[in-house]
């Protein structure tokens, strides 16, 4: 693979910024991305095939836990998460509100935690953050 000519600055997929110098040979996910022939000390590398492993591999898991989530919301709550999805099929668990802006309430929140009776328990006078908080300790998606 060729070595950088210039300065480049990329995010990876967990969005960290990794820097890279002249002379310096990028490891293959980052010289995916640099695009500009003028970074490169010779020709730049020649991309033989995208590399869709790691989407493959993603989208697997997320389907497992999708999967994972339904079968766990049929078993606990039943009827409950039926008659909330409707028209949705059965079993099917809404996305979560938006963490600020519009459509971030207290009240949406507190029906998307209604999703789950057997993990979280949403009280009255709980706010917006309190039932966000409830959430994510019982390590169910918030975003």
């Amino acid at each position: 693979m060729a070595a950088l000519a210039a300065h480049v600055a990329l995010f990876d997929k967990k969005g960290e910024l990794h820097t890279f110098g002249p002379g310096e040979v990028p490891p293959a996910w980052a010289a995916k991305k640099i695009t500009n022939p003028k970074a490169w000390g010779g020709d730049p590398p020649v991309a033989e095939e995208p590399d869709e492993s790691g989407k493959d591999a993603e989208i697997e898991e997320l389907k497992a836990e999708l999967a994972r989530l339904q079968a766990a919301s049929a078993a606990g709550a039943g009827a409950d998460v039926q008659s909330s999805g409707a028209g949705q099929g059965s079993g099917s668990v809404e996305p979560p509100p938006p963490l600020a802006g519009p459509g971030s309430g207290r009240d949406l929140w507190a029906a998307y935690a209604a999703q789950f009776p057997g993990k979280v328990e949403v009280a009255e006078d709980d706010k917006r953050d309190d039932i966000v908080a409830k959430l994510r300790d019982a390590s169910i998606p918030v975003e």
